[in-house]
């Protein structure tokens, strides 16, 4: 598979199967935006990435907030000038019987794993830009 000059956004990058997607994609030819609310494994990735000859940039954004999925896609489309490929990877959760989870647990789990998931591909087809179309800036 060849991914030349193809543009990937990875959630989740720092760490686990996020990371190992992020290198794949990265070894078929892709320019890979680590995104991580870790910043400092986001960069550790990045500079692999950086090291196979494609280029990266590592973002420590928390995929659970909205604003910070529109900077995400804003920055990536600054960076590269397109995304062609998303890689919704972010998920927490906490391992515990479920009577002792508390309404703040289930909060952030929803929020990472459902609300991060959702707006992502929207909002990363707005900042898409091309030659011929300009980018519209998210709301």
């Amino acid at each position: 598979m060849t991914l030349a000059d193809r543009v990937a956004v990875v959630t989740g990058a720092g760490h686990g199967i996020g990371k190992a997607t992020a290198l794949a994609l990265a070894r078929a030819g892709a320019h890979v935006a680590m995104v991580d609310i870790d910043q400092a494994a986001a960069e550790k990735t990045a500079a692999e990435i950086t090291a196979l000859g494609r280029r990266s940039v590592a973002l420590g954004i928390d995929v659970g907030d909205l604003a910070g999925i529109d900077q995400m896609a804003c920055r990536v489309a600054d960076t590269f000038g397109q995304i062609d490929i998303l890689v919704n990877n972010a998920g927490v959760t906490r391992r515990a019987y479920i009577m002792d989870l508390t309404e703040d647990d289930w909060e952030r789990i929803m929020r990472v794993n459902a609300k991060g998931v959702f707006p992502s591909p929207a909002r990363g087809t707005r900042a898409r830009r091309t030659p011929s179309t300009p980018r519209a800036r998210p709301p």
